[in-house]
């Protein structure tokens, strides 16, 4: 393509033909832990957002590239926002079963570290399971009742604790 402003339907048909599965396999290959049709949604929209800007569009590459990177950076926030933690925050972090093959030892470190996790006051324990689920900052904050500062001093004071704990263990072994 010419550096002039593309304008036809034509080229655009073209552009797209030629640019799709370069945009989806470039988005998968990055480490954004996409499937298929999660990365095709992404790119649809970004091509969507290219034609009808196609008219003005110099570097359509560039711009397909850029919408597309813009998409994805919404599409991951969404789902920060709307993700659930994977059981409830109240019960042990270690509860759940482990694997067929896993091994034993694992397994005891694992119900090791959720004893010395219940050994905390319950503001730190809540908080070390929030940060061992992968919660956000915010969403710490808002657990805890607290503004985000608050949140990482707590978590930080948290931890703290927990390898205090877990020094003093690791001594007495």
């Amino acid at each position: 393509m010419s550096n002039e402003a593309p304008r036809t339907k034509e080229e655009f048909d073209a552009f797209f033909r030629a640019s799709y599965n370069w945009a989806v396999g470039r988005l998968m290959g990055r480490d954004a832990r996409l499937d298929s049709s999660e990365a095709q949604a992404i790119v649809s929209t970004a091509f969507h957002e290219t034609f009808t800007h196609w008219s003005k569009v110099r570097d359509p590459r560039g711009f397909l590239w850029d919408r597309v990177a813009k998409r994805a950076i919404d599409y991951w926030r969404k789902q920060q926002a709307t993700r659930e933690a994977p059981y409830d925050v109240a019960e042990g972090v270690f509860v759940r079963p482990a694997p067929m093959d896993g091994e034993p030892e694992r397994c005891m470190d694992r119900m090791y570290l959720e004893k010395l996790i219940d050994e905390l006051p319950p503001r730190d324990q809540r908080a070390i399971r929030l940060h061992l689920d992968g919660a956000t900052t915010r969403e710490l904050a808002a657990a805890l009742g607290a503004d985000e500062v608050a949140a990482r001093v707590c978590l930080s004071r948290a931890r703290k604790r927990f390898a205090k704990l877990i020094e003093r263990e690791a001594e007495v072994r």
